[in-house]
């Protein structure tokens, strides 16, 4: 079962002047998806690609973090990334008993910029069936 693409949306609390500046906001669209990598329906094992669009020229170094957490993480975008870049921010290992259900990515620049919630599954008790879809 795979989530369903989730598109960033901007913080309403950002001020028009930094969401219009490049320089300050260099992640003008994030689009966050979830690739499962095990086959098993509990434990689960995923990737949450981050796809960054609207970059200006040259490198960048992304800062972003997981909603909930103080653990702030960064990426380096290459100086040819051609006004996009796409990678791996994360992966996650969910089993009987993670109590999350959700991922929320949060870019680390003035306008706020933070990914719609993606509901992935929880899973169940090792004595239930299988897991309950979210």
């Amino acid at each position: 079962m795979h989530a369903a693409p989730g598109q960033a949306v901007l913080d309403t609390a950002s001020t028009a002047l930094a969401q219009d500046d490049p320089v300050r906001n260099p992640v003008r669209k994030a689009t966050i998806l979830f690739e499962r990598t095990t086959a098993s329906k509990c434990p689960v094992t995923f990737r949450v690609h981050g796809s960054f669009e609207g970059l200006p020229d040259g490198a960048q170094l992304i800062g972003y973090r997981v909603v909930g957490t103080g653990k702030w993480r960064s990426v380096k975008v290459p100086a040819n990334h051609g006004g996009a870049f796409t990678t791996v921010l994360q992966t996650f290992n969910w089993d009987w008993e993670t109590e999350e259900t959700s991922v929320q990515i949060e870019i680390k620049q003035p306008d706020g910029l933070v990914s719609n919630v993606l509901h992935y599954f929880k899973c169940g008790s090792p004595g239930e069936e299988g897991p309950s879809p979210r």
